[in-house]
């Protein structure tokens, strides 16, 4: 049985900015951005491994 968080949400518009940062993080060059592309927070993305490239 699907849950119905399993499921993609419903097809809608997004603004044109809707993933820009807002002015207030105050982000910078050297920051690393991870583009989310799945449901998961590292499936698909390099994140796993900047986070370990950054361990000490």
């Amino acid at each position: 049985m699907k849950h119905e968080t399993d499921q993609p949400p419903a097809h809608f518009e997004r603004p044109a900015d809707w993933a820009d940062f807002a002015p207030e993080l105050g982000v910078q060059n050297s920051d690393h951005i991870v583009t989310k592309r799945q449901w998961g927070a590292f499936y698909g993305t390099d994140l796993d491994l900047q986070l370990r490239r950054r361990r000490d």
